[in-house]
Formats: C-alpha cells, structure tokens, sequence
C-alpha cells in the first residue's frame, strides 16, 4: 500500500558502491492504513473511537463493545488504489546519466489496486454477567508496497518494497457502570518484508525477512449523557526485528533489521442532536519520530539504513 508523502531519504552501502534517492512525499499517517472496517470509512473515521456501530469499534476502542446490542461478527475487504507520479531530472549512476546505462524510465505508477482485509467478532462473556465482554480483531494497520517498472532511475535504491503486517487483537471490555467502560487488547503482529533493488547494472538484490511483534491498547469510554459519548485509546509502539535472507546475484547471505513503529493515542466524540443527527469528531497522535530509522544489516559485510524523516502528527477527523 503506498502512502508516500513525508520525504524518505534511504542511503545504501552495498560492498564498495553507496546510492541515495530522495523519494516522493507521503501522508500525514506515514504507512498507517486507516481502511480498518467499512463502518468508519463510511464515516470518514470520524468519532470511530465513540461511536460503537459494530464490532469494528475493537480497532479504535475496545471498552466501546459493551455498547453493542449483542454478539455479532462482521469483516470487509477495501479496495484502495494509489497512483504517484516520478520524473527523472538528471539522475547520475556513478557519474554517469543514469538514461544512458538503461535506468531513464519514470518507473509508472508504483501504486495500484490494493485488497485490504479485517474481520472483528464479539460478544458478552454471560458465564462472568452481561459486563463483561470479549472479542478479537484481526487487521492490516500498516503496509507499503511500490512496485516500479524496469528500468526505473531509482532502481538502485529500491525496485519494489512489500512490507506487510498483520494484527491479532483479542481484547477485552468492562463496564464498569452507566458512565464508564474500560477495555483492553493484546497486540499479535506478524510482519513480513520483501526488497529488491539493483546493486549493478546487471545485479540485482533481495531481502526476504519476518518477525512477530507484541503489543497493547488500553481504552475507556465515557457517557456523561444519554446524548454524548467520549472515547479514549493508547496503542503501544510495537518494535519489529527482522530475520531473513539476502540474494545479491550467485551469493546469498543472512540479512536482519529493526523496524519500531508508531504509538498511537486516540480521542473520539460523538453528540446526538435528535434522532436523526449526531455530530461526530476525533483526533489521533501518531508517534511517528520512533520511526525515523530502520537499519537492515547484512552478513555480506554491508549494512542498510533507512532514514524516513517521519515526524510526530495529527489527524483530525469530523462529520
């Protein structure tokens, strides 16, 4: 999934030969993907965090699936399409134009169609009372993936980079009285990289890398009125430490590398005029200056940094 838009700055050392690419800019989310159920999308996520439509609500606030009116399981598949356009202002592989040893193409469009997934289910523990809760969710917060065409004048830096991860969320909620419920879920993430970049004119590169990561959310809502609701959330960070492979040509070797991303804090409202209307907002804080580096480091006496630049943010949702 591409959401380009902060500038990525990555520097290669590969052997004796080092490249840098300044690459496009990209969302104020980084590679957040917010397409995590068909309910908040529908509402431009605004007030997801207080407003329990379904069980989807586990994502931004599990404390809020107290107020389901029952057991239920839902899921969607997104279909988000992406497309960004390069151009080749005079680009140098080791002093040369790069359009002269074949690598002048713009790349295309690296983005395209996308299938994003979720599926959410809960329901009320009755064995323990009706306040209490469980449910689980499992979705693909985060994933980047721009694939460039042969040829591409950045293909020194990157051809194509698929990093996908998954969460599991079991979680947890209870309602503690008519004002408040608190929830929590345990963060099961399994993320998985594949990179390819040129490292000769005729050589090219692969890492091949996965790991599991754990974390949390913590959440709560409050309902000081029949009218309002307020929901609260902190997702950890989570740390990602990378074990595979690297293919440079006939040799191979092992490749491993970290990759933090970001904590997220959460604050949703939503207010019913009448029957018919009710305005809805929320704000997210994304930690995303733990994000700045990812190191890649490969046996083959040669290391990756990866610089994003990323910087702490907000969005702002309303309707």
């Amino acid at each position: 999934h591409l959401r380009l838009s902060k500038h990525i700055l990555a520097v290669l050392s590969i052997s004796a030969a080092s490249v840098s690419l300044m690459s496009t800019q990209s969302h104020a989310a980084g590679f957040y993907v917010q397409e995590i159920s068909s309910s908040s999308a529908g509402a431009a996520n605004a007030g997801a965090a207080a407003r329990p439509r379904d069980g989807s609500v586990i994502f931004h606030n599990p404390a809020a699936i107290t107020q389901l009116d029952g057991a239920q399981v839902n899921g969607a598949v997104h279909a988000l399409y992406t497309h960004t356009e390069l151009e080749n202002n005079g680009s140098l592989i080791g002093g040369a134009p790069s359009a002269a040893l074949g690598f002048g193409d713009d790349g295309g469009n690296p983005g395209g169609l996308q299938p994003i997934p979720n599926l959410y289910a809960a329901a009320p523990v009755t064995f323990l009372g009706n306040d209490i809760w469980a449910g689980i969710g499992v979705t693909t917060p985060f994933g980047l993936g721009p694939e460039y065409d042969n040829g591409f004048f950045g293909s020194f830096l990157v051809k194509s980079a698929d990093l996908q991860v998954i969460d599991i969320t079991p979680s947890v909620a209870y309602q503690v009285n008519d004002f408040l419920s608190l929830g929590a879920s345990a963060i099961i993430q399994r993320a998985s990289l594949n990179y390819q970049f040129n490292t000769g004119v005729a050589t090219g590169a692969r890492v091949t890398a996965d790991d599991i990561a754990t974390g949390y959310k913590v959440s709560a809502t409050l309902t000081p009125s029949d009218d309002l609701t307020v929901g609260l959330q902190y997702r950890s960070r989570t740390n990602i430490d990378f074990d595979g492979d690297i293919d440079i040509g006939a040799a191979s070797g092992s490749a491993s590398g970290t990759l933090n991303l970001p904590d997220i804090a959460t604050v949703g409202v939503a207010y019913d005029i009448d029957d018919q209307w009710t305005v809805m907002a929320g704000v997210e804080w994304f930690g995303w200056n733990e994000t700045d580096v990812a190191t890649i480091k490969i046996s083959l006496t040669a290391y990756l940094p990866v610089l994003f630049a990323f910087e702490n943010t907000l969005n702002f949702y309303g309707g």
